[in-house]
């Protein structure tokens, strides 16, 4: 019996066989689990260390900067809104990208533009600021420093005022980038499109504004490149100053069309107009098919062409749709561009003539279309275009007793219709035939070559239209031309 011990012992440790080595490997991995923990502890409190220590070398790199912006001259800070970005390498080694910025600012601390400049009297100063980055921020937000500038000493011209430059183009943005120079100084507009000169004498200064451009270079609205105006300057206030400025367009071409708005005709001048203006008529010594404009200034209201040379011509004066019923008579042009198939449109008459005193045989007719004017319709002048020819309307051919159909392309207006023959007055050859239009349709005696093509609507105070189809019938005699 004094064995059985020991054997039961035995079988009791060879069933424990192999417990020390997982007790063993267990202990490893808490060991590990715990080791993990606690690096990644240290590691976090090592990376808050680091981000707090790039927070301060950030913030004595940003006053550090406010200092050095402080240096400059008011003048720089205070041009274009100043904008400077530099690298500084901190004690740390780290390289941290330093912004710089001055915008102006009110008394009441608000930040203004040249959209909103303070024109109230209130004081305005330079909004220093420098904000300062660095790699790795892990989710920090850039450290900011700012303060305020003002004039100094000297800088501070108490006989001078201030002048603010807005410059905008067709659609009222911001042009950035254009040199604007007044009284000998020259500055670059922000990208709110303004610069602000602090310090200039009182009085009237001319302003120019310049940008290149591709293809073509900024113009003004009155097509001046560079652009200009003229600014007024007074003691101790801030003045503003305006320049509507962009990339100009050409119209080519601007060809002349019969109302049914597919047959091309001619004409010798075009007028191009704007709501705001009327350029001088371009013109040609014969008729041509098409003009080219010069470079003119992409109003958003487009510009409006019509065949003619004076007021009288233009449709807008008769119907309140031309612009729209007469197809790209009006063209609302895209900046920097070449802008194809404007057009102006004119009125075909057909002259119907007869002559029942002639038999047989043909007489040379000469037609007169002249433009009618009187006191009572203003728009026709002496100045307004008569048919090409000579005379004005050319010499016809008409065979009788057959009639004969003549056609003449007219732009918008009033015209005196006449038709005589080539027979010396007061001899039995001599006829004539004036148009005498409708008594009730005043000016009776003109011929109104008003827009008349499909969808056009004229206007109340408009003279009535007449036919496209005149009926003439040579017939009157007289001692002297009746016609020129």
């Amino acid at each position: 019996m004094s064995g059985f011990p020991a054997t039961r012992l035995r079988a009791r440790l060879a069933g424990e066989a192999g417990f020390s080595m997982i007790e063993v490997m267990v202990s490893m991995v808490l060991l590990t689990a715990l080791s993990l923990a606690t690096l990644s502890v240290i590691d976090r409190s090592t990376a808050a260390s680091a981000k707090v220590r790039s927070k301060s070398v950030a913030s004595d790199i940003a006053h550090e900067d406010l200092n050095r912006m402080r240096q400059l001259k008011f003048t720089l800070a205070s041009s274009a809104s100043y904008r400077s970005v530099s690298t500084e390498t901190g004690v740390d080694k780290v390289p941290y990208t330093v912004t710089s910025t001055a915008n102006w600012a009110t008394d009441s601390g608000v930040e203004t533009s040249c959209a909103t400049p303070d024109t109230a009297g209130t004081s305005q100063y330079l909004r220093i600021r420098s904000s300062v980055s660095w790699p790795n921020m892990d989710g920090a937000a850039p450290v900011v420093a700012d303060s305020i500038m003002a004039p100094r000493g000297k800088e501070a011209n108490r006989t001078a005022g201030s002048l603010m430059v807005k410059v905008q183009d067709r659609g009222a943005a911001p042009v950035a980038g254009a040199t604007v120079t007044a009284a000998g100084q020259s500055l670059v507009t922000s990208a709110a499109g303004c610069v602000f000169f602090p310090a200039i004498n009182a009085g009237q200064w001319p302003v120019t504004v310049t940008k290149g451009g591709s293809p073509w270079n900024f113009m003004d609205t009155d097509g001046n490149s560079p652009g200009a105006t003229t600014a007024s300057v007074v003691v101790g206030d801030v003045s503003t100053a305006s320049v509507t400025f962009d990339q100009p367009s050409i119209f080519s071409p601007v060809a002349f069309y019969r109302e049914d708005g597919t047959t091309p005709t001619t004409w010798t001048s075009v007028s191009i107009s704007t709501q705001t203006k009327t350029l001088p008529p371009a013109t040609s010594a014969s008729p041509v098919a098409s003009f080219t404009t010069a470079k003119l200034f992409p109003f958003a209201a487009g510009w409006s062409f019509y065949a003619g040379s004076c007021a009288g011509n233009n449709p807008a004066n008769y119907a309140s749709n031309s612009s729209t019923a007469l197809t790209n008579s009006s063209i609302i042009p895209t900046p920097g561009t070449t802008v194809p198939d404007g057009r102006a449109y004119l009125r075909r008459l057909t002259l119907h003539l007869t002559d029942s005193n002639i038999a047989s045989g043909s007489e040379a007719v000469r037609a007169y279309i002249t433009p009618y004017y009187d006191s009572t319709y203003t728009y026709m002048t002496a100045t307004c275009e008569s048919l090409p020819g000579t005379p004005p309307g050319g010499t016809i051919t008409s065979v009788a007793p057959n009639a004969t159909d003549v056609a003449f392309d007219m732009p918008y207006g009033l015209y005196s219709v006449c038709a005589e023959t080539t027979a010396t007055p007061g001899t039995s050859g001599y006829r004539y035939w004036k148009y005498s239009g409708s008594a009730s349709a005043p000016p009776s005696g003109a011929y109104h070559a008003l827009p008349s093509m499909s969808g056009i609507t004229l206007k109340a105070t408009s003279p009535a239209n007449d036919a496209a189809t005149v009926n003439g019938s040579l017939a009157g005699s007289g001692s002297a031309n009746q016609c020129g």
